[in-house]
């Protein structure tokens, strides 16, 4: 499962950027899950990459370290055809996109998208009355 999340950061650090979606200057963690909600790889980038341009570096470096991988769960912001053209060097890929059914308004548990963001929650929790925030300077270096 591929998916995405922006938070606000200082100006201090790594390059930061403007998430026009999510109206929040910061950076993008771009993480890969197993079905498990187990983390497979990490990238973290400019809030200002779009989803599908901040996959294709995140995804070859899946492909080298788990080549057997060849298919992907995705929300609905990946689809279109740019990322699998972006992919079609590094050998065959299958994404197959989680989609809200039609005519579902507010929330709505969906299959298998609820383990990559159960993974976010172990990433970023709230305990008590402090927040603990995996910093995103080192997420970046992992």
């Amino acid at each position: 499962m591929i998916d995405t999340q922006s938070a606000p950061t200082t100006q201090a650090g790594e390059p930061r950027g403007y998430d026009a979606g999510k109206r929040i200057y910061g950076r993008k963690l771009h993480i890969v899950t197993d079905i498990n909600g187990l983390l497979l790889e990490v990238h973290v980038h400019p809030a200002n990459v779009q989803d599908c341009h901040g996959a294709v570096p995140l995804l070859k470096n899946v492909r080298i370290n788990f080549p057997y991988l060849r298919h992907v769960f995705a929300d609905r912001i990946y689809r279109g055809n740019q990322l699998l053209n972006a992919l079609s060097d590094y050998s065959p890929w299958t994404v197959e996109l989680v989609e809200r059914p039609q005519g579902v308004k507010g929330f709505q548990l969906l299959l298998r998208r609820w383990v990559v963001e159960r993974t976010f929650a172990w990433l970023i929790y709230e305990s008590d009355s402090q927040v603990a925030r995996l910093p995103f300077r080192f997420e970046e270096r992992s």
